[in-house]
């Protein structure tokens, strides 16, 4: 832009417009440079501001079972591992890694102590534990929760609990929970 005249004690508000391209993710800034110059004098009246942009960012998870439903449940041998299918979905346009929350049950405390020591832990398909889960935007990741069943378990007892996982923090923060049985 050029040519602009600006009367004494007169106010110029221009407006900007900045289009992302389509495949910007929510994580994708940058900045527009801006100088304003007295045509006359450029060498003493001259200002340069450097404006942010970023792409908006969306945020949310999917949680779901086998059947399509925020449940899953898990089976397994008494004093092996019982394993719940969970499909874990990115449904944000920026990479996130989810901060997992898992209430107990009562296989938690397993050697007697009153110390909870057999917690819901997350796996992937080839058995690899996950402590922390990244998920690109828009990805999918098929994982397990896996709750080891007590050496004193009775055939056919089973325990429930959720497992909630959440994105972003404050106002921003988004979650979602699944309900989690064990057998």
């Amino acid at each position: 832009i050029s040519g602009i005249e600006i009367g004494v004690d007169q106010t110029w508000s221009p407006t900007l417009r900045v289009l992302a391209p389509a495949d910007a993710l929510g994580s994708d800034s940058g900045h527009l440079g801006l100088t304003i110059t007295l045509d006359s004098d450029p060498e003493n009246y001259s200002s340069y501001a450097s404006l942010p942009v970023e792409a908006n960012r969306t945020r949310g998870l999917s949680l779901r079972g086998p059947d399509g439903t925020a449940s899953s449940s898990g089976f397994g041998l008494i004093g092996g591992g019982a394993d719940a299918w969970v499909l874990v979905q990115n449904l944000g346009n920026a990479a996130e890694t989810p901060v997992v929350q898992v209430g107990g049950t009562p296989w938690g405390d397993t050697d007697g102590d009153g110390q909870t020591d057999n917690v819901v832990s997350l796996y992937d398909l080839d058995g690899n534990s996950l402590p922390a889960l990244s998920l690109s935007a828009g990805e999918v990741k098929l994982v397990t929760a896996r709750l080891n069943v007590p050496s004193d378990a009775d055939l056919g007892d089973s325990v429930s609990t959720q497992m909630t996982m959440c994105v972003g923090s404050g106002e921003e923060e988004e979650c979602t929970t699944i309900s989690l049985s064990f057998g």
